[in-house]
């Protein structure tokens, strides 16, 4: 039975060594059911749990351990755990300050967080996310390959790793459209200018002739030859007039933002909402919106501009916003918070409306921090 215990056990750690966190934890599980007494494989499913931000699962199979087989290293896990309770408060605080957009506030929170292995999945997952937030994409690639390197099927860091990849790619793309534009732009110009000095030699030239054979005409054929030419150069004039005019008017279409901006926007409107200058930001974010259509940051933009408007008691703009959010981001990253302050805005309004976004949340997110005393009370009204 020893042999096949160290099979077992070797077998779930070389899977934990390649990446397949969920793989090793199936091969802790049946080598477990089928004797207890292998205390390194309880050791090692407690340690993977604990990765996984499953702490009492993580606590079960190390008290197993020491009272089955008075094991000492589980010993050595089970004092150290009660440390990770702080910490387990601490992640859910994090969570709950970045669905409120204060991102600065909830690095520094998981930073704590990652100084233990505890729930080190999650932590590095929701930091890459802050960063990707930021426009940090260094940063946010490193705690991405934190949790590839233990979960390579993580489907939440895939996620993130795909967003990041598709603006460097827009980014990259955008860095050669944009001389080749200016190029296009250039040789437009020369163009326009090589004939615009072409008409002005052949007016000029036209009229040399003209005034060569006006001082064989009489006065009066003069004057109505001058007239006539008078009236040509105006209009000539005035076509240069209409395509410098035209040329202003392409000048003064509103042009849409790069990506750059959109990430700059985005940055300080967040900036501005967590100093409380929900004006500034919600300023900011009308003038992004439009051209974050296609923007891996639309609907963060879209959440954060909703609830600008929600913290001005601007009630129309926030329903509005928080609407089109869950309209196109349905169990997106903001969902649960924009149920519950929908659920809160109609509250007063419509209780019936009040109901249904509380239902949502309820049905959808059961074990959501925002599934609190308020949601109870509008259910039971």
């Amino acid at each position: 039975m020893r042999d096949e215990n160290k099979k077992y056990y070797n077998k779930a750690l070389d899977l934990y060594n390649k990446g397949e966190i969920d793989k090793a934890l199936e091969v802790c599980e049946k080598g477990i059911s089928l004797d207890l007494k292998n205390s390194n494989l309880l050791n090692l499913k407690g340690l993977l749990l604990y990765l996984k931000g499953d702490l009492n699962g993580a606590v079960a199979a190390w008290k197993i351990n020491k009272d089955y087989n008075n094991d000492s290293i589980a010993k050595t896990y089970l004092n150290d755990s009660y440390k990770d309770e702080s910490r387990e408060k601490l992640f859910k605080e994090a969570e709950r300050l970045v669905n409120n957009l204060a991102i600065n506030e909830a690095i520094e929170r998981l930073l704590i967080c990652s100084e233990s292995d505890f729930n080190m999945i999650k932590v590095n997952n929701l930091l890459a996310l802050c960063y990707l937030r930021k426009g940090d994409y260094d940063n946010s690639k490193l705690y991405l390959n934190k949790v590839l390197s233990i979960d390579k099927n993580n489907s939440t860091a895939k996620k993130i790793y795909k967003e990041i990849n598709e603006f460097l790619e827009v980014k990259s793309n955008t860095k050669i459209f944009v001389p080749l534009l200016l190029l296009i732009f250039i040789i437009t110009a020369i163009t326009i200018s090589y004939k615009s000095g072409l008409i002005n030699k052949i007016i000029n030239r036209e009229k040399n002739e003209l005034i060569y054979e006006d001082k064989s005409k009489t006065e009066n054929k003069e004057e109505e030859e001058n007239n006539r030419e008078i009236k040509e150069n105006n209009k000539a004039a005035e076509e240069n007039n209409k395509e410098e005019s035209d040329n202003l008017k392409e000048e003064n279409k509103v042009t849409p933002l790069t990506n750059e901006e959109i990430q700059s926007n985005y940055e300080k409107a967040s900036t501005y909402f967590e100093e409380e200058n929900y004006k500034a930001s919600k300023d900011l974010l009308i003038i992004t919106l439009n051209s974050a259509e296609n923007n891996h940051l639309h609907d963060d933009i879209l959440f954060l501009l909703a609830s600008s408007y929600d913290r001005l008691n601007e009630v129309e703009y926030a329903i509005k916003y928080f609407d089109e959010y869950l309209l196109k981001y349905d169990y997106g990253n903001y969902s649960q918070e924009a149920y519950y302050r929908m659920a809160l805005i109609y509250k007063d309004i419509d209780i019936n409306k009040s109901k249904k976004y509380a239902k949502e949340l309820a049905d959808k997110y059961p074990k959501s921090i925002y599934n609190n005393q308020n949601i109870n009370t509008i259910l039971n009204s």
